[in-house]
Parts: structure tokens; sequence; C-alpha cells
């Protein structure tokens, strides 16, 4: 064990030393004067009591002394012989004690003797005296009065008290001298046993017997100091492991203090320790250069001492205590601001609490320059932007899902396309989102999966606006362990639509190819017909020689043959057949015009008169008769007589105002209210325009048809009554190859006004 811890443990106080000695000397003198005090007051009392009793002896002597002489004296007094009153009073006197004797009668009248000392004036230091009356045969005849004087018994008194002081002093030596041989045997010897052992303790050696064979306290004291010693050695050994422990430990924690020391200087980053005042406990070399100084001159410093600005350190120590009171961590992020452009430094600060073992609190803090670090989010952010200014500037609807197929890119062009914006998107499954990809989920694992893209086409779907068309292709997405897929959406319902329009104006063309052909092979025979009624009628009406001569040789003039043939209506048949001819002429006409392909361009022309020309081919249409005829809709024309040529495609302007006037037709027949179907043509010159419209009061149409009234395949007829196209191809003759302008004012039952406009030149 160590020598010095074990004196360090067992040293006695300074200034006190242990004297057995002294102590049973003290134990004896107490013992002495306890002993001495008790015999002496054993003494006092003992003299009280004998003296009190002496007294009360003389005084019941006095007394019965008093009784005898009254009997003595009763006889010589009745017989008033003073002779023997005087014998037996100075028998009387010859006791010490009483030194006179007077004698009264009934007459007052009295006898006194006395002794010596009396009368010498000797009475010591006390007088008692005693009266008591004299009977002679029951009859009081006189009393009489003795005085003794305490002398003697002072005398007695004095010899007991020398007696007794002896006898107390004697039996004190005596007692004393046993009480010490006894406080030696019992007592002093094992308190030296015992202070030996606790020498021995004090002095380390922990393994010293302790002989005291008692049953008494001062055995117990030894056993118990025995116990102790045991306790005490089992404690410096646990003291001393724990002492080892703790040099082991501290050069431990001087190492350890040293390589952290190390640890934090090496560190880039500002590491410091602040109590809740503010003073640094520890910091890094970091610290010191950032604030000019050294890590010992910062050390124990508050940080309004170190630091210049007093509302920034102000502000520090506010965070500092926010952190302390709060018990949770602050993230700071501040900027510095140097003295050149550029030269602005971001710091990213984080503080904990903590609570030392003594009870003291404060913050860890972290301070760590992250200026590349925000100039890289700058230039990742500016990346981030580009890219994202590209995918959302995309035509195509862009969505990338990650490997849960949770949406994690959502372009503008998908939220046009979908109506739903890219916050309401991202991080949400896909098939949630859309729920009309579900059926493509599969192949989109598939992509992810194999590393390869899929590609389907023109996939239908119904919307609230119609029909589109999408191209949707999967491209697997596979970076930096990152695995999912990108989905592009193509919407190609414009040009499928285009499509359709292409192949709806094929057949427009072939149709009118046909139409063409079939107008050509008509005229032949038309020609003839109408030649041959008008030269038919000719030769009956005309008075033509050949003709005259012809009835003639018949028998008949040509009187007769008209009557006749007026008389059965043969020449009105003729005219009839001539004028039906002619309409069947012009009816032709139209056609070859509205089908005639005008590979010379567009040329001048009036537009008020083509606008007739397709109202008298609309009344000729073959469809639009089935369901309506179009001689009952009257027709007001309002033409202003100034109006422009206009430079056109005539049989597209035609076209134009065809699908106008068959649609707002066939509304008028299906409004059933309408008694007096109309038309308002007007045309008329507008600045640089000449303004066409085409106004009907049929039913009208309502907000969101009047919206969609252009678009493609838009219509309001039942299935397989109509394509659509019509008026969205007007719109495009009207827009895309006249340059022009054209547009629809309708409300629900007030009809609809049709308004083009085409440039003059």
């Amino acid at each position: 064990m160590n020598r010095k811890l074990k004196n360090k443990l067992l040293m006695p106080p300074k200034g006190r030393k242990f004297s057995l000695k002294n102590l049973s000397i003290q134990l004896s003198l107490i013992a002495i004067v306890i002993q001495t005090l008790v015999l002496a007051a054993f003494g006092i009392y003992r003299i009280k009591t004998r003296t009190a009793s002496m007294e009360e002896n003389l005084n019941t002597s006095l007394k019965n002394e008093a009784v005898q002489l009254s009997a003595s004296l009763s006889m010589a007094l009745f017989d008033f012989n003073d002779g023997i009153l005087k014998v037996i009073c100075m028998a009387a006197l010859k006791k010490p004690e009483i030194i006179k004797i007077t004698i009264w009668d009934q007459n007052q009248e009295y006898l006194s003797f006395q002794d010596e000392q009396y009368r010498s004036g000797y009475l010591g230091n006390g007088i008692k005296s005693v009266d008591y009356p004299i009977y002679f045969k029951k009859e009081k005849i006189g009393k009489i009065k003795i005085i003794a004087t305490s002398v003697f018994l002072n005398k007695k008194i004095s010899m007991l008290k020398s007696s007794s002081i002896l006898q107390v002093v004697i039996l004190d030596l005596t007692l004393g001298l046993v009480l010490i041989l006894v406080l030696i045997i019992r007592f002093v010897r094992p308190l030296q046993e015992l202070r030996k052992g606790s020498e021995k303790i004090a002095s380390g050696h922990l393994d010293h017997p302790i002989n005291v064979n008692r049953n008494d306290e001062l055995g117990a004291l030894a056993d118990n100091l025995v116990i102790m010693r045991d306790a005490v050695k089992e404690k410096v050994e646990s003291l001393q492991f724990e002492v080892d422990q703790h040099q082991k430990t501290s050069l431990a924690l001087e190492k350890s203090e040293s390589f952290l020391r190390l640890i934090i200087d090496l560190i880039p980053h500002m590491i410091f320790v602040r109590d809740v005042k503010g003073r640094f406990l520890v910091v890094n070399k970091a610290v010191a250069d950032d604030l000019n100084s050294t890590v010992e001159g910062i050390t124990g410093k508050l940080q309004g001492d170190v630091m210049p600005d007093r509302d920034a350190a102000a502000k520090i120590l506010a965070d500092d205590q926010q952190v302390i009171k709060t018990g949770q961590t602050l993230t700071l992020l501040t900027k510095s601001h140097g003295t050149s452009p550029g030269m602005s430094k971001w710091y990213s600060t984080k503080k904990v609490p903590f609570k030392a073992l003594d009870g003291d609190r404060g913050i860890v803090g972290i301070t760590i320059d992250i200026s590349d670090l925000k100039q890289a989010e700058e230039e990742l952010k500016k990346t981030k932007n580009y890219i994202d200014n590209i995918i959302n500037s995309m035509p195509s609807a862009l969505m990338s899902l990650d490997r849960e197929f949770k949406i994690t890119q959502w372009n503008h062009k998908a939220e046009k396309l979908y109506g739903i914006k890219a916050s309401d998107a991202i991080s949400k499954p896909l098939y949630q989102v859309l729920p009309k990809m579900k059926p493509f989920m599969g192949n989109i694992s598939k992509a992810i999966q194999t590393g390869k893209p899929y590609y389907f086409p023109k996939q239908a779907g119904k919307t609230s606006e119609g029909i589109v068309y999408e191209d949707i292709t999967v491209y697997p997405l596979v970076a930096d362990s990152v695995e999912g897929a990108v989905i592009r959406v193509d919407d190609i319902t414009e040009h499928v639509r285009m499509e359709e329009m292409v192949v709806q104006s094929e057949k427009m063309l072939s149709i009118g190819g046909l139409a063409a052909g079939m107008a050509h092979e008509i005229n032949n025979p038309l020609a003839g017909m109408m030649q041959n009624a008008q030269v038919a009628l000719r030769r009956i009406q005309a008075d033509i020689p050949a003709s005259t001569k012809a009835a003639e040789k018949a028998g008949i003039s040509m009187d007769q043959i008209r009557n006749f043939m007026e008389n059965r209506g043969i020449i009105r048949q003729l005219g009839l057949i001539h004028e039906a001819g002619v309409r069947a002429s012009q009816i032709v006409q139209n056609m070859l015009s509205f089908s005639r392909r005008d590979f010379s361009g567009k040329v001048r022309q009036d537009i008020a008169l083509i606008l007739d020309q397709t109202i008298e081919l609309a009344k000729s249409d073959y469809d639009l008769k089935k369901q309506y005829d179009f001689k009952k809709i009257k027709i007001v024309r309002e033409y202003h007589p100034d109006t422009p040529l206009v430079l056109c495609e005539i049989s597209k302007i035609q076209q134009v105002f065809f699908n106008i006037l068959k649609n707002s037709a066939e509304a008028m027949q299906e409004f059933e209210s309408l008694k007096d179907p109309m038309f308002f043509l007007r045309v008329r010159p507008k600045g640089a325009f000449v303004r066409i419209e085409i106004e009907d009061n049929g039913p009208g149409m309502t907000k969101d048809t009047r919206k969609r009234i252009f678009e493609p395949f838009f219509t309001t007829k039942p299935v397989g009554k109509g394509t659509g196209l019509g008026l969205s191809v007007s719109y495009f003759i009207i827009i895309e190859n006249h340059n022009g302008e054209m547009n629809v004012v309708s409300e629900p039952g007030k009809g609809a006004k049709f308004i083009i406009h085409l440039p003059i030149i």
C-alpha cells in the first residue's frame, strides 16, 4: 500500500497528541474528585444530622428537666419553703448546660438561682430557655424557667466535625487508592491496549491485533475498533485502488485532452465552448486565427472582450442564452460582408447546450465556412433552374419517377395538359395522380429493370374537352445508383386531327373531281335538251317558211297547230323544259365552280356574288333538302354598293359560306318553336377589310359551345350525323389561307352571327 497515502489518510489532526497517561490521571482525578465530593457530602450530612440530634436531645433534656423540677418544686413552693427550693435548684445547676433557674409563685414573686458562668457573663454563642408551669394537686401555683447555654453543645459539635472530617479524609484516601488501582486494572490497561491499537492503525499497521478480552463496553469498543480497523483497511485498499485508477484516468485524460486539443486544432472549422455568461472555456486554433489572437489569449475571456462589434457580441450571447434556456439545438446561417465585392462569406453555426457534472451550463458550438458550398449551391441552383427551364420549355409533358413510381419531376406542359399543379403531383404515385397510366405501370417497371425504352404511339383518351391522342415514351433512368424512369407524353391530338382533315380534304377533292366529271357528263345531254326545246318553240311560235310549208303539206295551218298546243299546254311544257334546263345548267355551273381547283391562285372577286352563288348551291343540296327546304328560309340581303373586290380563292370562300349556311339551316330546322327562319346577309367595307356577316334567328348556342365551335371534330350533332370538321376547316381557310379573321357572336335563343373579315389587298 502507498505509505504516503496511508499517512495522509491515517494521520491525526495537527496540534493533537494522544497521551494515555494524561487520560488516566484525568480519569483518576475526576474519580477522586467525585469520590471526595460524595464523601464530603456524606460527612456534612452526618454532621448536620448529629448536630440536629444533639440539639434535639438538649431541648428534650431541658424540657424533661423542667418537668422534673416542676414536680420536685411543687410541694416546697406550695409551703413557701425557700430552702428546699434552693437545694433543688442548686442540684439542677450542677448540670453544665443549665446556667439559671427562676421560679414564680402565684403572686408573681420569684426566686432566681444562677451559675457562675451566668454571673461572669460568659454565656457562649447561644442561650436556650424553657418555661413550664408548677402544679400542686392539679392547681397551678406558679411556673419555672430554665435557661441553658449551647457552649458545651458547640464543643461537642466541633469535636464531631473534626472527627468526621478526619474519617472522610482517611476514607477518601483509601477509596482513592483503591479506585486508582481499579482504574488502572479495569480501564487504563485496556485503554492502553486500545491506544496502542489505534496508534498502529494510525501509523498504517492495519494488521496489528487488539487484545482486550472484556465483555463490557471496553470489550465492545475493542471489537468495534477491530471492525473499524478492518473497514479502514478495506476502505484504504479501495481508495488506493481508486487513487491508482484516478492516476491512470488522469494520465489518460491528459493524453486524451492533448489528443483532443491536437484534433480540434487540426479541424479547419471553428470549435468553441462558452459558459452561461459567454466566457470562452475552450477554443481551437481556427477560432484564434479568425479573431487574430491565440488560444491562450481567448480562453477565459468574454465574447464581448474579443469581438469588436458589441451589437454582434450581444446577439451571439442572446442566442447562447436561448440555447441554454430551451435546451434545444440552434442552427444559424450568417453572412459577413467583405471590404470588396466578392469577398462576402457564409458561415453555418450550430450550438448545442451542455450541463457539466458540477451543474454549470453552457453551449458547445461549431462554425463552418460554407462560402464554397453556398457558391456551389448557387451554381447548382442556376444549373437546376436552367435545366428546369429547358424541361418546362419542352413542348412535351415530361415527368420523372423513382423506383417506387413516385413523381419527382412534373413540367409546365404536364401541368397544362392534365390540369394538375407540380406541387400536387410531386412525391405521389403516378397511378394515383394519373389513373389512366395504370395500364402502363408494368411496362414502366420493365423499362426500369431492363434499361430499355418503351414507346406507345397514338394512345386515345377522353377528357372534358373531348378525345385526345398522345404518344407515350418511357425512358429508363439509371444514374449514380438511382433507378427510375422518365416519361415523355406528346399531345398529338392536333396532328391526328390535321391528318383527318387532310383525309377529309382529299375526300372533298375526290368528291369535287367526281362532281366535276358528273357536271361535264350532264352538260352534254342537258345542252341538247335545252337546244331541242328552244328549237321546238321557235318552230311553233315563229312564222318560219319551213314550218308553214310542212303544216300545209299536212293539211293544217300553223295557227291551228299553235291553238292545239296552247290548249293542251304543250307550249307551256316546252317553256318549262327550257327553264328547267336553264336552272339545271346553273346548278351544274355552281358545282363546277365549287369543285374547280384554282391552280391560278387567288383572284379579285365580288364577295356578294360569291355569297349569292353559294346560296343557290345550298338550295340544290340534296342532303339539306332531305331535312329542310332551303327555299322556305327568308333571305335578307344588305350589300353595300361600294364594297371593293377581294383577293381570294373562290372555291374555298364558297366552301366557308356553304358550311356556315348549312350548319345554320340545320340548327333552325331543329329549333321547333321557330316559325319564320331567316338569314341576314351583310357585306360592307370596314377599313382595310371587307366585313361579311351571316346571321340567323335560330336557337343560338351556349358559351361553352361558342368557345369550341371552331375546334376540329367538335360537334353538337348525334354520332354519325357530322364530322365536326366543317367550321374548323372554314376557320383554317379564313385565318391561314386568307390572313383574315373569323368569329361568332351568339346567345342561347337569340340566333348566331358569324363575322368574317377578309383583307382587301
